[in-house]
């Protein structure tokens, strides 16, 4: 799904996107070979997964409204083969600023900003800093440094053959890298700088922190790569400036495909932005309930919104969130979910998921670090943290637990918790999370304990 969701901004305009598999309507029969990537130990594929089933029912549904075409691969061949010569690209061919490009790009160069840029995919956020550093070259003399930084080595090999090309002088490196980078006039330009840890963006930004220094931190608003509301807890030592692209560049604003791209694998989620400024809300008469999202109890069109509204708020609180989690929540054994809704909207959610107990035979390996069990993240975390035992017991991990920022600091969270430890009474309770000093007070006051910097366990004898 993270593979499928990212082709959202690489389709451009004309172009086609191919789907090759067992005939449609036995599609959730299919024994999906990736399935034990998801699974936890001892890797049972079902025979009937209900993603593979929600994802042939929404492919019947583009066929039933004629924006499907399918194809028998014995019979229809060589019509396809003959539809696809006559396939073009409509895009833009030329390298030309947009309107917002070209006010972004001119206030960064008569301005020493600090800035974000933000858009989602395919929005020509990339294109973009292109086409800064195209102005850039056509300067007579650069009384700075302009630096592209980047954690993928393809993306800075790329930039640096475009820089090479275009005439500039640009310098490429990874964030760590720039640590120990002394000080000098530059423009940093920091790209998917959601998929970064805060505290080492916010220990990078201070490392920058010079009157002759421009920073611009770019990344996609939402989707596989991180989500934007990361940036909103960032401690700048400068007022940011956003910037944000908000057409497409490759083809139209409601083309069908990018809106079943968007809509199925959930990859434009609510605007983390917008969403960070709303005033608190008293909610409406709340109730916590199990939710379990399958085709057999939900219509499509009903469990894409709900699997929709669980992403879009589990992105909110993680930025790692991705399309695949919609497969974990739908296929991957002994997960469970409960949440508040307001309305129609969910508002506060918690994913669960058992663990353990695991084999006698895959102690020993598992405490000397030869053997990793998918799936059993708490057990063996402890297990090789001194509390071997651990491997013999049933676990409960919370996975996620998110409420929506408007919807904070009135018990939600805790009334989920609540509910899902009366589920599993007796049972204990393990979470990892990052640890700062929000999330500590949290799980504290929870009746939490942390063992370990960032994980923290409930109803379990502490004798490590």
């Amino acid at each position: 799904p993270d593979t499928f969701a990212a082709l959202a901004g690489c389709i451009a305009e004309g172009g086609w996107v191919i789907l090759t598999g067992p005939p449609l309507h036995k599609l959730h029969l299919f024994q999906d070979p990736n399935y034990d990537k998801i699974s936890s130990w001892p890797h049972i594929c079902p025979a009937n997964t209900s993603y593979l089933k929600m994802l042939q029912a929404s492919l019947q549904a583009l066929a039933s409204s004629k924006q499907l075409q399918v194809y028998d691969q014995t019979t229809d061949l060589s019509r396809l083969i003959l539809e696809l010569s006559t396939a073009s690209d409509t895009s833009k061919a030329d390298f030309t600023a947009t309107e917002e490009q070209a006010k972004i790009i001119t206030h960064i160069l008569q301005h020493k900003t600090w800035g974000t840029l933000f858009a989602n995919r395919g929005f020509g956020k990339t294109t973009c800093l292109k086409l800064l550093m195209q102005k850039l070259s056509e300067l007579n003399r650069l009384s700075y440094e302009v630096i592209y930084v980047t954690e993928r080595q393809d993306n800075r090999k790329a930039m640096a053959n475009w820089a090479d090309s275009i005439g500039l002088t640009l310098k490429t490196a990874t964030l760590s890298g720039l640590q120990q980078w002394k000080i000098k006039p530059a423009l940093i330009m920091i790209d998917e700088c959601a998929a970064y840890n805060v505290a080492l963006l916010e220990k990078s930004l201070a490392h920058f922190n010079h009157s002759e220094i421009s920073v611009i931190l770019a990344t996609s608003l939402d989707g596989y790569e991180g989500s934007a509301r990361n940036l909103n807890k960032l401690k700048s030592p400068q007022p940011l400036k956003h910037f944000t692209l908000s057409h497409p560049m490759r083809w139209q604003a409601d083309d069908a495909l990018d809106q079943w791209i968007k809509r199925f694998f959930h990859a434009e989620t609510m605007n983390a932005l917008a969403i960070e400024h709303q005033p608190l809300q008293k909610p409406d008469h709340l109730e916590v309930s199990q939710f379990k999202p399958c085709l057999e109890q939900l219509h499509l069109s009903e469990l894409e919104k709900q699997l929709g509204q669980w992403m879009s708020l589990m992105s909110l609180a993680h930025y790692r969130t991705r399309p695949s989690d919609t497969r974990l929540m739908l296929d991957a054994p002994h997960q469970y979910f409960w949440h508040i809704k307001s309305g129609d909207d969910v508002i506060a959610g918690l994913w669960v998921s058992l663990e353990g107990p695991i084999a006698p035979y895959l102690h020993q390996p598992i405490l000397e670090r030869k053997r990793r069990v998918k799936g059993h993240l708490a057990p063996q975390y402890l297990a090789i943290n001194g509390k071997p035992e651990s491997l013999s017991q049933q676990w409960v991990r919370i996975v996620r637990i998110a409420v929506k920022p408007e919807f904070q600091k009135q018990g939600l969270g805790k009334q989920l918790l609540k509910t899902c430890m009366t589920h599993f009474k007796g049972l204990p309770f393990a979470v990892s999370f990052k640890a700062d000093e929000q999330v500590k007070a949290f799980w504290d006051s929870v009746g939490f304990t942390e063992v370990k910097a960032g994980f923290f366990v409930k109803n379990i004898e502490l004798k490590f």
